[in-house]
């Protein structure tokens, strides 16, 4: 088994793995305690691993999936928020640039995504 070697990977507190095996990623949201709630730091990684993976033209396709009992409970509204500044409640500020999320970087990937 091939491990994709990624700077995502090197963080301890990524909840976000990849690894490549004969042709097919394999990302998955480690974030099981809290059902893979996405934070703006979680969408970060995912949109980074799959700018990392659309430059390499020998994947066959990506698999994206969660651990634990839950692909993917949605926003973490209490943590994404506290990432904005709020301290619980939404700032309506923050830096999310929507050409890099991650459904629009995993679209633009030459290759069949599975979710």
């Amino acid at each position: 088994m091939l491990r994709m070697s990624s700077p995502l990977e090197s963080r301890d507190n990524s909840h976000v793995t990849c690894t490549v095996v004969d042709g097919i990623a394999h990302v998955r949201l480690a974030r099981p305690e809290k059902l893979n709630a996405l934070t703006l730091q979680i969408l970060d990684d995912l949109a980074g691993t799959a700018r990392t993976l659309r430059r390499d033209r020998s994947l066959r396709a990506v698999v994206l999936s969660g651990e634990g009992d839950a692909f993917c409970a949605g926003l973490d509204l209490q943590a994404g928020t506290k990432s904005l500044g709020g301290g619980g409640q939404s700032s309506g500020g923050g830096n999310l640039d929507l050409r890099n999320t991650p459904p629009t970087v995993l679209h633009a990937i030459d290759t069949p995504v599975i979710c």
